[in-house]
């Protein structure tokens, strides 16, 4: 899951910012995603494990925040900070479609095993994005585990579609989410 070091491209030498892909991006935001590309490896890395690909998130960012600006320059008072959130949100959607758990990760409130994963107020960007590198992290039996949790499923139901033992399911999954959430704790350490 480690991204491969992208190098942020040269703004090419023109006043008025350059139209990519995603349409035209302002040279005041062009910069701030540079500075904010230089400070974003980590999460890069941890979340999305393809530069390339986050690279172009960036990008698709960077020219909605100019369309933004260009429609109302009085509205965005700090592009850094914007775009940021901007990148995260794709980041998130980016996951979101990777994982294909937009649905079922709301359902997945109600067990009691995952319940630090969740609190009662409306999740911001951040834990989004940490939810999906959870499930990133789970192997395919624990994945599945909460799927069917994610759909309601007790954990009776699981264990006779599995064919084990209930209480094998629920303290697997436990077990197998406790060494997940101690692997992020080592990695906030660092």
């Amino acid at each position: 899951m480690t991204a491969t070091r992208t190098i942020w491209p040269a703004l090419p030498a023109v006043d008025s910012g350059y139209a990519d892909e995603f349409g035209e991006i302002l040279p005041e935001v062009y910069e701030a995603a540079r500075e904010l590309w230089s400070h974003s490896e980590r999460f890069i890395s941890l979340t999305l494990g393809d530069a390339d690909g986050a690279q172009r998130l960036m990008l698709k960012a960077a020219a909605a925040v100019s369309r933004r600006i260009s429609q109302d320059p009085d509205q965005i008072k700090n592009p850094r900070a914007y775009l940021r959130r901007s990148f995260k949100r794709l980041a998130l959607d980016e996951l979101e479609k990777e994982n294909g758990h937009r649905d079922k990760i709301e359902r997945a409130r109600s067990d009691p095993a995952a319940s630090y994963l969740f609190d009662h107020q409306e999740e911001d960007l951040d834990r989004k994005i940490l939810i999906q590198q959870i499930i990133r992290l789970m192997d395919e039996e624990t994945r599945e585990v909460f799927e069917m949790l994610a759909e309601e499923h007790t954990y009776e139901e699981i264990a006779a579609t599995l064919g084990k033992p209930a209480n094998h399911i629920r303290s697997r999954f436990s077990k197998q989410l406790k060494k997940i959430k101690e692997r992020f704790q080592s990695w906030r350490q660092t």
